[in-house]
């Protein structure tokens, strides 16, 4: 019994390339979080737009360099039903701000303080959950994502 219990739990948890993945977020959770900004922001009620969740961090060379890119995306394409949360797994949320104001970030920025990061399975950084507008999981990315603009155009049928 106890063998079979392992096998279900390794199935449903971890994907065929061995990285984990979590039953929960293959719909957008229909969690709260806050922003660095104190805004309250229920991730779950942005369904009905395209949605960028990416875990990074300040000390992260790669999300360093995604982050501006992240931004312009965002600056283009926010107006067409697309969003992006970025979620920090920074201790210090004052690196978080002065990052956020040195790339002139503005996008919704959080630092995890909720566990944000455990519920995803985060194993490195950055790592990347898009999700369609019906809040489906579309794809998970681990590293730079910068085929994103691609994958949005795809999404929200830009061609």
């Amino acid at each position: 019994m106890l063998v079979l219990a392992i096998g279900v739990l390794s199935y449903l948890y971890f994907s065929s390339d061995g990285s984990y993945t979590s039953p929960d977020i293959n719909e957008i959770p229909l969690v709260e979080i806050e922003t660095i900004t104190g805004q309250k922001l229920n991730i779950g009620s942005l369904k009905g737009n395209v949605i960028l969740i990416n875990f990074w961090a300040t000390w992260c060379p790669p999300c360093r360099e995604e982050m501006p890119y992240f931004e312009r995306i965002y600056r283009k394409y926010k107006d067409k039903e697309f969003t992006i949360i970025a979620v920090s797994v920074d201790a210090n949320e004052n690196f978080v701000k002065d990052f956020v104001k040195e790339y002139d970030i503005s996008f919704p920025v959080s630092v995890d303080k909720d566990g944000l990061s455990d519920l995803y399975g985060v194993s490195s950084l950055p790592m990347s959950f898009l999700y369609d507008k019906s809040g489906k999981l579309v794809k998970k990315k681990i590293g730079v994502y910068f085929s994103l603009e691609e994958d949005l155009k795809k999404l929200l049928s830009l061609h």
